[in-house]
C-alpha cells in the first residue's frame, strides 16, 4: 500500500508538478482561516490538569475571589529623612495609577475612609475585635508588677510631653490602644508594617511602600505585559513632573506579577537571539554540505508551509495558542525539517549514479518514503501520547505537534517532489552531478567498523554507568526552578528587606459554612489556630477578615472577658502605683471610667453583625473575603510566610495546625498546587514513556514485519535516553517541564535515523554496511546536525529553563547520533545476517593474529 501511493507521488509529481504546488497554494489559503480565528492564550492556569482537585481548588478560588497576587512599588529617596517628600511623590503616583482596568486596590497609607468610619464608630466596641492574644496581653498589662513598669514609662514620657499629648497618655497609661491599633491596622495585608506620618515608611524615612493589587492574576502573562507598560509610563511622566528633584527619587516595583513580565522579556529576546543564531547555523550547515543554495528553498519552502497548515489546523480545533504549544514551531522545524534532507539526498545520490530525473525522483521517494512515514508516525504518535497526560497544556501540546508532523510529512511530498522536477527539466541533460559532503563517514567504515566487537562492549559498558545515574533523574514541577532571576531585581529584593519584611509565597486558605455566623466561627478558629503557630512556623502575617468581622458567639466570648474584669482591684493597683511614682491619682480617672463604661457597655451593648453594618467601605472590605456559592458562604484567608521559607512546599503539620478543630477548610497556593501536582507529574511522565515505547516499537514493526529488525531500529533511542538521563543526573539537572520535550524530539531523531540505516542495509538484501552508512549516513548526520543547531542554540538563553532545554538537545542529539552511526552499524554487522550470539565472540576483521 505505501510502495503504490509513494509510486503515485512520484508521477503526479513528475507529470503535473504545477498542478500539485497549485493545490498546495489552495490548501494553504484555506489555513488561513483558522489562523484568523486563533487567540494567545495566556492563562497558564488554564494547562494546569482539570480534573486535579487541588487545580479546581485554584481555579475556584481565583473565580470567586479574584487576583491573589499583590505587587509592591517602593518609592526611595537617595536620602535619609525626606518624609515629606516621598508622601508627595506616593499621593501623586497613587492617582496617576489608579486605573481599575489594571489595579483593583491601592494601600500605602492609613485608609482616610476607614479611620473616619472607626472614630464615628463606639470605641468600647473595638474590644470585641480582639483576640485571645490580644486579652492574654491586656491582663498582663493589668497585673501590679506591669502596672508599675508602664506608669514609670509614663513618668518620663510626660517631661517631653505637652498639651493634648500629654493628656492622651494619662487617658491611656497602659497603652491599650497599641494594642487596640495594632489588631486593626498591622495584621492588614501581606506584610507587619509601621505607619510613620500615617503613611508606609521606613524607620530611616528612606523609602515608603506601596501595596497594589493587580486586576487580575500573574498567571496572566499578556496581562503582567499590559500592567508593567502602564507602571513603567506612570512612573517615567511621574519622574518628568517631578523635575530636578527626580535625581533623588527612584520607583521600583516588586512581585509575581514583575517577575512573569521580566520572564516574558527574557524568553522574546533569548528566541530572537537563539532563532537568528540557529537560522545562520542551520544556513552554513546546509551550503556545506550540498553545496547548493537551492537547497535552502526545496526544504524550507515545505517547513513554512507546515508551519501555516499546523496552525490553521489548531484555529480550528482550539481556537487559542497557548505558551505552550507555542514550542510546537520549534519542534516542527527541528523533526520535519529531517524528511526533506532523507529525500533530497536520496535524489543527490541518485542523480550521481547519473541516473536521469524520473527514475532518481522516483527511487528517492519509494526507497525513502518508507522509513520517512514510518518515522513521521512514530514522532507523531510520541506526541500523540501526551493527551493521556493530565496536564491540558501537555494535552494541546501533544495534538498541536503530532499533528503538525503529519502536515510537515504531507507538505514534503506534496512541494518538495514537484520543486525538484520543475529544477532540474530546467537543466540541458538528463544527469547531474553534486559533491556532497560525507561528513567523513569513510573513516567510521574504514576504521571503527573493523571493530564492531569492541564498539559494542565500550557501549556495554557507557550504558551500565549511566544507566547506574538515570536512576537519580527526578522530575521538578516547580516552574519557578526554570526561572533565571535577574540580578538587578535580586539586589533590589536585598535592599528593600532592609527596611521592610518581605513576604513569601501565601497559603490561601478558605473555611465555609453554611451560613454567616457558622462561616465567621470556622474563620475565627482558622485566625486563633494561625496565631498559636506564628510561635512555631515562619509566619509573617494574615489578612483575615477576623480582624473586622468576628462571629457572634466570638463577640459573647470578649463580652464575658470584658465583665469578668475586677475593677475594684485593677483601681487599687493603680492607685497604689500611682502613689509610689508620685502621681496624684485622681489623674487616672478617665482611664478607670473608661474601663466602667466597658463593662456597661458589654451588658447592654450591641454586638457587631454583617447586617448591622451600614458603611460601604467595611462592606466593601468584607466583600472581598467572603463570598456566598449556591447555600453556602466561603470566607478566604491569606497567610504570608517569612520570604525564602515554603518556597516548594507547606510543611503538613502546619496545614493540621491551621485546620484544627474546624469543619470545612481548603488551602491552595502556587506553593501548594506545585506540591500535589508533583505526584500527578510523575505517573504521567511514566505512562507517557510506557505508552510511547509501545506504540513506537509496534509502528517500527508493522514497517519491517521483523521483530530482531525492529529491535535493531529502536536500539538507538533506547541508548541515547538512557545515556541522556545519566548524563543530567551527573551534571545536576532535572526533568522539567520545558526540557521534557526533547525527549519526544531524540525519540523521533533516533529512530528515524535507526529506520533508515536498517532499511538501507537490507536494501535488495545487499547486506553493504559500509555502503549504507556512507550514503545513508549523510543524510543521518545532517538531520542530527540541523537539529543540534536548531535547538541546541538555545543553550546561548539567558532563561534558565530554555538554556537547561538546549544543553540536553545537544547532549541527546549527539548521543542519537553516535549510536546511530556508531553502535548500531557495529550491531548490524555482527548479527545483521546471522542473529546468532556466537557470531560475537568471532575475531576482529582488523584484529592482529
Amino acid at each position: 500500500m505505501r510502495t503504490w501511493i509513494l509510486k503515485n507521488i512520484a508521477r503526479l509529481a513528475y507529470k503535473y508538478p504545477r498542478g500539485l504546488l497549485l493545490l498546495v497554494v489552495l490548501l494553504t489559503a484555506g489555513a488561513f482561516y483558522g489562523i484568523f480565528n486563533l487567540q494567545i492564550d495566556s492563562n497558564v492556569i488554564k494547562l494546569l490538569p482539570k480534573h486535579s482537585r487541588a487545580a479546581q481548588t485554584f481555579s475556584r478560588a481565583l473565580q470567586q475571589f479574584g487576583a491573589f497576587d499583590y505587587m509592591l512599588v517602593l518609592i526611595e529617596s537617595s536620602q535619609s529623612h525626606q518624609e515629606d517628600t516621598l508622601i508627595r511623590v506616593a499621593n501623586s503616583f497613587a492617582s496617576a495609577i489608579n486605573d481599575r482596568a489594571y489595579i483593583s486596590s491601592l494601600d500605602y497609607k492609613l485608609d482616610k475612609e476607614m479611620m473616619d468610619f472607626f472614630h464615628r464608630y463606639p470605641k468600647e466596641q473595638f474590644v470585641f475585635l480582639l483576640t485571645d492574644s490580644d486579652w492574654q496581653e491586656i491582663k498582663a498589662r493589668l497585673e501590679p508588677a506591669s502596672i508599675k513598669k508602664h506608669l514609670n514609662l509614663l513618668k518620663h514620657r510626660l517631661i517631653a510631653a505637652k498639651g493634648i499629648s500629654a493628656r492622651r497618655m494619662v487617658e491611656d497609661p497602659l497603652d491599650f490602644s497599641e494594642i487596640i491599633r495594632r489588631r486593626l491596622f498591622h495584621s492588614y495585608g501581606p506584610t507587619e508594617l509601621n505607619f510613620r506620618h500615617g503613611y508606609f515608611i521606613s524607620k530611616k524615612g528612606s523609602m515608603l511602600m506601596m501595596i497594589v493589587k493587580p486586576a487580575h492574576p500573574s498567571t496572566d502573562v499578556l496581562f503582567c505585559q499590559r500592567l508593567m507598560e502602564f507602571l513603567n509610563r506612570s512612573r517615567d511622566a511621574e519622574l518628568a513632573r517631578l523635575g530636578p528633584t527626580a535625581r533623588d527619587i527612584h520607583i521600583h516595583f516588586l512581585g509575581s506579577h514583575v517577575e512573569a513580565y521580566h520572564d516574558a522579556r527574557l524568553i522574546r529576546r533569548d528566541m530572537f537571539t537563539t532563532g537568528c543564531a540557529s537560522f545562520i547555523f542551520v544556513l552554513m550547515l546546509f551550503i556545506l554540505a550540498f553545496r547548493r543554495f537551492d537547497a535552502l528553498y526545496f526544504v524550507g519552502l515545505p517547513l513554512c508551509v507546515a508551519i501555516i497548515w499546523t496552525l490553521g489546523l489548531t484555529g480550528l480545533l482550539y481556537h487559542h495558542l497557548t505558551i505552550v504549544t507555542f514550542a510546537f514551531i520549534a519542534v516542527l522545524i527541528g523533526l520535519s525539517i529531517d524528511f526533506a534532507i532523507h529525500i533530497y539526498n536520496r535524489f543527490q545520490e541518485e542523480l550521481e549514479k547519473g541516473r536521469h530525473l524520473y527514475p532518481a525522483l522516483r527511487l528517492s521517494i519509494i526507497r525513502t518514503g518508507k522509513g520517512i512515514i514510518t518515522g513521521a508516525l512514530t514522532t507523531a504518535a510520541a506526541f500523540y501520547c501526551m493527551n493521556f497526560t493530565s496536564f491540558s497544556g501537555f494535552k494541546e501540546l501533544g495534538t498541536v505537534a503530532g499533528n503538525g508532523i503529519l502536515c510537515g510529512l504531507v507538505a514534503i511530498y506534496m512541494i518538495l517532489p514537484p520543486l525538484l522536477v520543475l529544477k532540474w527539466q530546467r537543466i540541458p541533460g538528463k544527469s547531474f552531478t553534486s559533491h556532497i559532503g560525507n561528513f567523513h563517514l569513510d573513516w567510521i567504515t574504514n576504521r571503527l567498523l573493523n571493530y564492531p566487537r569492541l564498539v559494542i562492549i565500550l557501549s556495554i559498558i557507557i550504558t551500565t554507568y549511566l544507566g547506574y545515574y538515570a536512576l537519580g533523574v527526578r522530575f521538578n514541577e516547580n516552574v519557578r526552578k526554570l526561572r533565571q532571576p535577574d540580578p538587578e531585581y535580586l539586589a533590589l529584593k536585598r535592599k528593600v528587606s532592609r527596611h521592610f519584611s518581605l513576604p513569601g509565597n501565601q497559603v490561601i486558605a478558605i473555611v465555609n459554612g453554611k451560613s454567616v455566623e457558622s462561616a465567621l466561627q470556622q474563620n475565627d478558629r482558622l485566625y486563633e489556630n494561625i496565631e498559636d503557630a506564628m510561635d512555631t512556623f515562619p509566619i509573617l502575617s494574615c489578612d483575615s477578615l477576623r480582624i473586622f468581622l468576628p462571629s457572634v458567639q466570638t463577640q459573647h466570648s470578649r463580652r464575658q472577658l470584658i465583665l469578668s474584669l475586677d475593677l475594684q482591684t485593677i483601681r487599687e493597683n493603680i492607685t497604689r502605683q500611682a502613689k509610689a511614682l508620685g502621681f496624684n491619682p485622681r489623674v487616672f480617672d478617665s482611664f478607670l471610667q473608661r474601663l466602667s463604661n466597658l463593662q456597661s457597655f458589654a451588658r447592654s451593648g450591641k454586638i457587631i453583625t454583617l447586617s448591622s453594618i451600614n458603611s460601604p467601605m467595611l462592606i466593601r472590605v468584607i466583600q472581598s473575603y467572603m463570598v456566598r456559592v449556591g447555600s453556602m458562604y466561603r470566607v478566604v484567608t491569606h497567610i504570608y510566610p517569612i520570604e525564602g521559607n515554603w518556597l516548594y512546599q507547606v510543611p503538613p503539620e502546619a496545614l493540621n495546625t491551621f485546620s484544627a478543630g474546624i469543619n470545612s477548610i481548603e488551602f491552595t497556593g502556587v506553593t501548594i498546587l506545585s506540591s500535589q501536582l508533583e505526584r500527578m507529574a510523575k505517573i504521567d511522565l511514566a505512562l507517557v514513556v510506557i505508552l510511547v515505547s509501545l506504540s513506537v516499537f509496534l509502528i517500527v514493526l508493522f514497517h519491517f514485519g521483523s521483530t530482531a529488525r525492529t529491535v535493531m531500529a529502536i536500539l538507538p533511542i533506547a541508548l541515547s535516553t538512557l545515556w541522556l538521563m545519566g548524563t543530567m543526573a551527573i551534571l545536576g539537572l532535572e526533568l522539567n517541564f520545558l526540557n521534557i520535550i526533547v525527549i519526544p524530539m531524540i525519540i523521533g531523531l533516533a529512530v528515524d535515523d535507526g529506520i533508515h540505516l536498517v532499511g538501507r542495509y537490507y536494501e535488495l538484501r545487499r547486506y553493504d554496511i559500509h555502503r549504507a552508512v556512507e550514503y545513508t549516513g549523510r543524510a543521518v548526520v545532517l538531520t542530527s546536525l540541523t537539529t543540534m543547531l536548531a535547538f541546541g542554540s538555545l543553550a546561548l538563553a539567558s532563561y534558565r529553563g530554555i538554556r537547561e532545554m538546549g544543553l540536553l538537545a545537544i547532549i541527546g542529539m549527539g548521543y542519537a547520533l553516535f549510536t546511530s552511526l556508531i553502535v548500531l552499524p557495529a550491531i548490524l554487522k555482527i548479527w545483521g545476517k546471522h542473529y546468532k550470539l556466537s557470531e560475537f565472540f568471532a575475531i576482529e576483521e582488523g584484529e592482529i593474529h
